[in-house]
């Protein structure tokens, strides 16, 4: 509900910044979180605090706000930030205007479950055997919900109760899609906890996003072409018998090309079989674009 103050703070930024240009007087301070309450914080509740606390903003008391305000007029910049930050928090996301400050990262704030998905869930997904995927995944995503919410443990939190029975506002919402993007490495969408309105739906439509695939012949193919590509880039010459091996490579694109001209694809067979060492090689690079 904030929208239009924001607006107003982003023109008076600018003009201040504009005014500066032209060697004339103006500073704009963006302040950060006051301890003491105000018209705009008195309603806050703890879970707006909770969250506020984890983006790695810490409140300001008055005392320190007076001094911040009085040091700003002694530093010749337009637009100033006064504000406490907690840089041993590492959030999900960093405002954009906090990212030159704060390290990428991430810590979450409850159980060993978030903290060792830390981008990998995919990977953790791949080596686990598929019947144990959706307790995994349900498991971020209960301990994820439980820091949203604020809450010490993900005990406190129903895998069947609805985000809006939980107690999730908009905020929270973008803020629990902000985070399990991060974590699953893909980007979610927008709607997520509306379109999977408990944390057993949402860790159901995660499983299935993310779940392995079964690669295709052509990928397994290409994997292990680049595995040889990679060995050969990292020995010298003398080790390996490359006439021996290109010899090998040959006799398989001979096996190839006789199954592919049984198909039909005579043509192609002969012009490889009939190759040269470097235009077989050029055909691998230029096929495989390597």
């Amino acid at each position: 509900g904030q929208a239009n103050y924001a607006a107003a703070n982003s023109f008076l930024d600018a003009l201040a910044q504009h005014r500066h240009t032209h060697d004339l007087p103006a500073q704009s301070l963006a302040w950060g979180f006051w301890e003491q309450n105000s018209g705009m914080t008195a309603t806050l509740g703890e879970a707006d605090r909770s969250r506020i606390s984890r983006q790695g903003v810490l409140p300001l008391g008055s005392e320190d706000g007076m001094a911040l305000f009085d040091l700003a007029g002694r530093v010749g910049e337009a637009v100033m930030l006064p504000m406490r930050l907690n840089f041993a928090v590492r959030p999900a996301v960093v405002p954009p205007v906090l990212r030159k400050l704060v390290s990428t990262g991430r810590r979450s704030a409850v159980g060993a479950a978030g903290a060792a998905a830390g981008g990998g869930l995919v990977r953790q997904l791949e080596a686990m055997p598929e019947e144990d995927r959706f307790d995994a995944v349900l498991a971020v995503v209960l301990g994820e919900v439980a820091a949203g919410l604020g809450h010490a443990s993900a005990e406190s939190v129903g895998a069947d109760r609805s985000f809006q029975e939980l107690g999730f506002d908009s905020l929270i919402a973008v803020e629990l899609r902000n985070r399990l993007s991060e974590i699953a490495g893909v980007k979610l969408p927008s709607t997520l906890v509306f379109d999977y309105p408990t944390p057993r739906e949402l860790a159901g439509y995660l499983t299935r996003t993310l779940g392995p695939r079964q690669a295709s012949a052509s990928e397994l193919l290409f994997r292990q072409i680049a595995g040889i590509e990679s060995i050969l880039a990292g020995i010298s010459p003398g080790e390996v018998d490359l006439v021996q091996a290109r010899e090998r490579l040959r006799d398989l694109f001979s096996q190839h090309s006789e199954a592919e001209a049984a198909d039909g694809g005579a043509a192609q067979s002969g012009s490889l079989l009939g190759s040269t060492d470097d235009e077989l090689f050029k055909f691998l690079d230029e096929e495989l674009d390597l």
